[in-house]
């Protein structure tokens, strides 16, 4: 049996948060093997004017007959292939107002990485999720970029220094608009060389945006199963105003 304990508070509200995990290993046992019944939720009165529509159209045409058995209005359909270096998908939710359609699709070619996600409303009868993703990696290099919906353009880049040091940018904007996000962040393994038990291991990390956010946390590995955690948010542009926040995480781990 494994046990998870986490423990938080923050110093703005003088909020303490806890909670615990338990993940037991023991076989699961039904207790009984009659079947039990569970009630669905009600169709709401659109729904239901349209499936006595559907029901009266097919007993029109004699496809069925009438029967006392519960009618399912909603129906899932899911396929996908996947290969090594080919991944394709498609799902299928069945409803009153008409089908919708969602697809994926993963291509690998030695270090680079493409995907394409697409989704169908009938109802509306237009795309309504169009998104593509371009990614490459090589060693301790990423640089991942992504289009959605052909309006809203991302990309990141992250280098990993060393075994101590690892960097990060981001950039997201709108097309037709000249608001932009941009961001960088760091982290850094503190006490990774030495060989002191006495000396925990740290983790440090810092993150700041063009909006004048600062994010800081640090992470102390007391013992293995045994972590001390320390976060904080900044506004840097209404830093007289106060309103900065600050935690603090205790988490074990048996």
């Amino acid at each position: 049996m494994g046990l998870t304990l986490s423990v938080g508070t923050g110093v703005e509200d003088e909020s303490i948060i806890g909670a615990a995990a338990v993940q037991p290993t023991l076989p699961l046992v039904w207790e009984t093997s009659d079947p039990a019944w569970a009630d669905q939720c009600p169709l709401s009165s659109e729904k239901l004017h349209h499936l006595h529509e559907l029901i009266e159209a097919q007993l029109t045409a004699g496809h069925i007959i009438p029967v006392t058995s519960p009618v399912f209005v909603i129906g899932k359909l899911k396929t996908s292939c996947k290969r090594e270096c080919i991944n394709l998908g498609c799902n299928t939710d069945i409803d009153l107002s008409g089908p919708t359609i969602s697809g994926w699709a993963v291509l690998g070619y030695a270090d680079w990485l493409a995907a394409y996600q697409m989704a169908s409303d009938k109802a509306i009868s237009k795309l309504s999720q169009n998104n593509f993703a371009l990614g490459y990696k090589a060693g301790g290099f990423q640089l991942h970029v992504n289009v959605n919906d052909g309006t809203e353009f991302g990309g990141s880049v992250y280098q990993k220094v060393n075994n101590e040091a690892e960097t990060s940018v981001h950039l997201a904007w709108t097309a037709g608009s000249s608001k932009t996000c941009f961001g960088i962040a760091a982290e850094y393994q503190l006490n990774e060389k030495t060989s002191t038990p006495r000396l925990p291991r740290a983790t440090s990390s810092l993150a700041l945006n063009n909006a004048s956010l600062i994010g800081i946390g640090d992470t102390l590995a007391l013992q293995p199963g045994v972590k001390l955690s320390f976060s904080g948010f900044i506004d840097g542009k209404s830093f007289s105003a106060g309103g900065h926040k600050v935690g603090l995480g205790f988490e074990l781990e048996a």
